[in-house]
């Protein structure tokens, strides 16, 4: 099958969660036997101002050759052009164009994006073949969650208005639209009346589980039964200058961090720090903030637990993932632990700050219940949460749409 893979990040910038979402799926793709092709469009800048250009470079991921188009940055307009669903930069245009042109030649087109970029719903009209849109989360429950305030309400309703319209514009030969959570979907089919609601999936998030390996010489962290001068490690993860890590890194170090052993050390390991989180180095010598780190994965293989006290509930969390397939013990408030069907093994749950110590303790003080805890949660994601099993689940979905192959 020819499949043009399109998508709002780099497939090539795994720290971000569309371009790793891309990317696996992209090798998966090609493992499977399908012809891929690729065309992206970033919000870059340089030296701190936006980049006006239009199709920049294509170089190769391995063998394949990406087109690559570039916008100006202007998130806080996105929705408003989304819903006006013709108001696109020049950029946008040219990257329309080249879809248009090429789409004709493939089976099967599917748009890694965000619900509020002005592009998917304007992919509905400028694609030639079958598409579907990979939206991840479902935005109206990310506005809910994010604001109480009477701001917040105004946006939520924003939200759901252009949530509603993309879906009820999704025509009959459309292949589908994805969501990484049930709740998204339940969300976004309670919103419209979709002409073909068995189209609207739920597809849990994946790790690639050879490269997020555990270790196989990890040494052991300063517990109860060891003597060596080898301290715990915490660690957190994630872009470090989006709001929902900084509010959980924020919340480990000033309220969790306190009640826990003095010997334990914190790490914040994520590209752009904001200034606050830089500031929590300076407020405990015990924390530690890298910035973008050149292995992630040598990060969670050198820390003992994974401290998560997210606060935002919605969508399942890679970095928790990882984690795990990690053969790391996780630590989790609920929001952290959302997006799974259920409690998964590997995760345990603290609803408040005493409970998320005492579990961290409990761990710390017990290498065997630490390993017993990791090697649960790296099987279940051997189970559950590999990429080509969640590749193939994906195609395995598109075959019982009519029309979507050709």
């Amino acid at each position: 099958m020819k499949i043009l893979l399109l998508s709002s990040q780099d497939p090539n910038d795994l720290a971000n969660g569309i371009g790793s979402i891309a990317h696996n799926s992209l090798h998966c793709l090609r493992e499977l036997g399908h012809s891929v092709q690729v065309i992206c469009i970033t919000n870059e800048k340089r030296t701190g101002f936006p980049v006006h250009y239009a199709q920049c470079r294509s170089d190769g991921i391995r063998d394949l050759v990406v087109t690559r188009f570039a916008r100006p940055i202007a998130p806080q307009l996105d929705g408003l052009r989304a819903l006006a669903g013709a108001w696109l930069t020049k950029e946008e245009r040219n990257f329309a164009t080249e879809v248009t042109q090429r789409s004709r030649e493939c089976d099967l087109a599917i748009w890694f994006g965000h619900m509020w970029d002005p592009l998917t719903r304007a992919l509905l009209n400028c694609c030639r073949c079958p598409v579907i849109l990979h939206v991840n989360d479902s935005i109206t429950l990310v506005r809910q969650q994010r604001s109480s305030s009477v701001g917040g309400r105004i946006q939520t309703a924003l939200a759901r208005f252009l949530e509603a319209a993309i879906l009820r514009r999704m025509k009959l030969e459309a292949a589908g639209i994805v969501y990484v959570g049930d709740e998204d979907r339940r969300s976004a089919l309670s919103m419209a009346r979709v002409p073909n609601a068995d189209a609207v999936f739920s597809l849990p998030l994946a790790v690639d589980t050879v490269t997020f390996s555990p270790s196989e010489d990890r040494p052991a962290a300063a517990g109860a039964e060891t003597t060596e001068a080898i301290l715990p490690v915490l660690l957190f993860t994630g872009h470090m200058g989006y709001g929902p890590n900084i509010t959980a890194a924020i919340h480990l170090v000033e309220k969790v961090l306190p009640l826990l052993p003095a010997n334990v050390k914190v790490r914040l390991v994520g590209k752009s720090p904001a200034q606050a989180i830089s500031a929590l180095a300076a407020l405990d010598k015990r924390v530690c903030v890298t910035g973008e780190v050149h292995d992630i994965v040598a990060e969670y293989r050198a820390a003992d637990i994974f401290l998560a006290p997210i606060s935002f509930s919605y969508g399942m969390k890679t970095k928790v993932l990882e984690a795990m397939a990690c053969g790391l013990p996780v630590v989790a408030s609920p929001g952290a632990a959302s997006g799974f069907d259920g409690t998964p093994p590997g995760v345990l749950v603290g609803n408040t700050d005493q409970e998320l110590a005492a579990l961290t303790i409990a761990l710390l003080r017990d290498a065997g219940l630490r390993r017993a805890t990791g090697a649960a949660g790296r099987r279940h994601v051997l189970g559950h949460h590999r990429w080509i099993d969640r590749t193939r689940r994906l195609a395995g979905l598109l075959r019982t749409q009519p029309d979507s192959f050709s």
